[in-house]
């Protein structure tokens, strides 16, 4: 009879390795002194995704066996070589080291059955292909999963109290390291994430273009042996933890076995700050993540999507990045780039470049209706970019010398975000819709305790209400600190006119534009007759607009915002 034998261990300690040793060292005893015929086949997996071909037998080392059969690479190797008939029966040390997994262990059982291949558990002497060892498996089975369950809660508990401490769970972010269970900046990575904060912040390059550099000038990753891509210069870009927040106990894992993982309200989650780990200004971050919303609604984003695959004759869902195109690319290669608008159709105005005998003449043109005619645009707004170059510097000169304007700027927005007229009645009922939100709560697990509801309903009452009383605590802590956010408005707005007197307007670059320009329109007036081609354009100033950027975007954009809210609270009931 051929055999061969599967071995696991969870993590790739010395301790655990010696395990595996002393398993591979039994077996192949076992299997000589019970004349059995050792398989042709097998592998060796590590964590870190290398493998070694072995002489008749399988170990996944640093794989849990709480886990799916799908993550263990040596597992899936062993049944493909069964399918193969390569081997009679299985041997292992016990049912926690074929898997911990009820479901998947009985059914990977019930597959090796149908081939004629047995599975032998040598500590309970069971074989798969004994009748009357089924029920007894099944009972160990469970007994396993449970003893899995019961380390997962005790695990867990652990990590929380930790993190009251303020150990840090998981690997360090890039730009750290964890030393006694803390995190620590890394002197070497520090200075890329300062740098790439400023390409995307200070020099408007793209979540690509960024990758692109930080592999062009071989800077490694955190693993280091994969490039950058945008997915992991998004992720940086938006993890809080280089403003010095830490945020832990962001997630509990709720079933192992199933690998169930539930979010954690941010009101339920650990938060602390520690100085030494600031790496990004706080008010860069939240600029940085004002650009990203701007740059998602105009160029599109980076979406998750499920999608059904096919493995090993299975049906699974598999998770994949899908990129959702917005009508425009970004892009800071041109002057305008991104900044010069149409006015008639809202569209981006294209750059062309023109030559005669004589001179080259720069345009920008409607791409709406350069690329689709008349039915894509009713006018082609061509401007030279040189005037355009002469009127911007003109209006930016006159810009920041306008103190009044910056004044209302300033006033208007703080207006929009805090209506000071009505601080303390807001408070006020921000206080008793909190207290009456926690009373529903506390009502809801009542109702679960007396089985009125199932968990099912519980849950998604108490995600709902839960979701609600963290919006209402958020605001009335807003409301509460009023001029503090007040004090911090203010010194934004103080950073913004630094930067704008410091802008030298010989030098202009897209990056300089970007941070003070929400957007540059060239409008042609309604009824106006197209330009005829090869007519030369007169330069018409009225028909061009600049909207000031302001708190990350224009002051007309916040009007709109102000509406927008207005509306959505606006009911029959207010009439």
């Amino acid at each position: 009879m051929i055999a061969t034998f599967y071995a696991r261990v969870s993590t790739d300690s010395d301790e655990q390795k010696n395990s595996i040793v002393s398993q591979v060292d039994y077996f192949n005893t076992y299997l000589n002194e019970n004349n059995y015929q050792l398989a042709k086949t097998g592998v060796f997996y590590k964590t870190n995704g290398t493998f070694t071909v072995t002489s008749g037998y399988y170990v996944d080392e640093g794989f849990s066996g709480a886990k799916s059969n799908k993550y263990r690479k040596a597992f899936q190797e062993m049944m493909n070589d069964a399918r193969a008939r390569k081997f009679n029966i299985i041997l292992t040390k016990s049912i926690s080291r074929f898997g911990r997994n009820v479901k998947e262990l009985l059914a990977a059982v019930a597959e090796l059955r149908s081939y004629d291949i047995a599975v032998y558990f040598e500590d309970l002497k069971i074989n798969t292909m004994n009748s009357s060892d089924n029920f007894k498996l099944t009972i160990f089975a469970a007994q396993a999963e449970e003893e899995s369950r019961a380390k997962s809660e005790a695990v867990q508990f652990g990590k929380l109290q930790g993190y009251k401490k303020g150990i840090w769970g998981g690997r360090a972010p890039y730009g750290y390291d964890v030393r006694q269970g803390k995190l620590v900046v890394n002197p070497n990575e520090a200075p890329i994430v300062k740098r790439v904060f400023s390409m995307y912040l200070n020099d408007c390059m793209g979540l690509r273009s960024i990758a692109q550099q930080l592999n062009a000038d071989e800077v490694p990753t955190k693993r280091g042996a994969s490039l950058w891509d945008q997915s992991l210069i998004s992720k940086m870009l938006k993890n809080v933890v280089y403003t010095g927040e830490l945020r832990l106990h962001r997630t509990k894992k709720m079933d192992l076995n199933q690998n169930l993982v539930k979010k954690i309200p941010i009101d339920q989650q650990i938060v602390t700050f520690d100085s030494d780990l600031v790496l990004v200004d706080t008010e860069d971050f939240v600029l940085v993540q004002i650009e990203k919303e701007k740059r998602r609604e105009d160029f599109g984003t980076l979406n998750v999507k499920e999608i059904t695959v096919e493995n090993n004759g299975e049906i699974e869902r598999q998770k994949v990045h899908i990129l959702e195109r917005g009508l425009s690319r970004h892009s800071s290669k041109h002057i305008f780039s991104n900044i010069l608008k149409c006015g008639n159709c809202g569209g981006s105005m294209r750059r062309k470049v023109q030559r005669n005998k004589h001179r080259t003449f720069i345009q920008w043109i409607c791409r709406n209706n350069d690329q689709y005619g008349r039915k894509g645009c009713q006018y082609r707004n061509l401007q030279y970019e040189e005037e355009l170059m002469k009127y911007v510097k003109r209006e930016i000169d006159k810009y920041r010398n306008n103190e009044q304007i910056h004044q209302e700027n300033l006033n208007y927005y703080i207006k929009s975000q805090f209506d000071l007229k009505n601080v303390e009645r807001d408070i006020q009922i921000l206080k008793n819709e909190t207290k009456e939100l926690t009373q529903e709560r506390e009502v809801n697990f009542r109702l679960l305790t007396k089985s009125i509801i199932d968990d099912q309903e519980y849950e998604q009452r108490n995600t709902s209400i839960q979701a609600n009383l963290t919006d209402k605590q958020n605001n009335l802590s807003r409301l509460e600190n009023i001029s503090v956010e007040i004090e911090k408005l203010e010194l934004r707005h103080k950073k913004f006119l630094t930067f704008l007197s410091q802008v030298d307007v010989d030098s202009l670059t897209n990056a300089t534009l970007r941070q003070i320009i929400d957007r540059f329109e060239a409008t042609s007036p309604d009824g106006a007759a197209p330009l005829p081609r090869f007519t030369q354009h007169e330069f018409n100033e009225n028909q061009l607009k600049i909207y000031w950027r302001v708190f990350g975007k224009s002051r007309e954009s916040v009007i709109e915002d102000t509406v927008d809210k207005l509306i959505d609270g606006f009911t029959l009931d207010s009439l």
